[in-house]
C-alpha cells in the first residue's frame, strides 16, 4: 500500500478557499449585463405573447365547442378575453378598429353556429341569446370607436 500524501493545513485551507470561491462564483454569477437585459422580455414582447396565447385559447375553445366538449359560455369568455386584450394593447385607433372588426366577424360566425345547433336541438335558446349579446357587445365597442373619431 502506498502512503497517501498529507496536505499541510495551509495547503488544505487554500484548496478549500478556492473550492468555496468557485462555488460562490458559479452559484451567484449573474452573467454579463447584456445577458441579463436579453433574458428579460420587454412589456411589448409580453403583451404579444399574451395575445398569441389568448388567440390559441380562443381557437381551442371554438374547436371544443364545435365538438360539444364545452358549453357556449366558456367559448364566449375566451372571445371576450381576446377582444379585451386586443383593445388594451392596441397602439392606434386603427388597431382598435381591427380588433373590433375581428370580434364582430367571430361573433357573427358564433351566431350562425348556435342558430344551426338550436335548429337541430343541440343547443338551447339561452345560448342563442348569449351569442346575439356577444355580437351586440362587439358592435357596440366598434360604434364607440366610430363615435370617438
Amino acid at each position: 500500500m502506498r502512503p497517501t500524501p498529507k496536505l499541510s493545513n495551509s495547503k488544505l485551507s487554500v484548496c478549500l478557499a478556492a473550492v468555496g470561491m468557485g462555488l460562490v462564483l458559479v452559484l451567484c454569477n449573474s452573467g454579463r449585463p447584456e445577458d441579463a437585459a436579453r433574458a428579460k422580455p420587454s412589456i411589448k414582447e409580453l403583451e404579444q405573447k399574451r395575445l398569441e396565447d389568448l388567440e390559441q385559447v380562443h381557437q381551442v375553445a371554438r374547436n371544443l365547442f364545435q365538438n360539444a366538449r364545452i358549453e357556449y359560455g366558456e367559448f364566449i369568455e375566451s372571445g371576450r378575453d381576446l377582444l379585451a386584450a386586443r383593445l388594451e394593447y392596441a397602439q392606434t385607433q386603427e388597431d382598435r378598429v381591427r380588433a373590433c372588426d375581428a370580434a364582430i366577424e367571430d361573433a357573427e360566425k358564433s351566431v350562425e353556429l348556435i342558430n344551426a345547433r338550436v335548429a337541430f336541438a343541440r343547443s338551447n335558446a339561452a345560448a342563442a341569446l348569449k351569442a346575439q349579446a356577444y355580437l351586440l357587445e362587439a358592435q357596440i365597442a366598434r360604434a364607440k370607436l366610430d363615435a370617438d373619431k
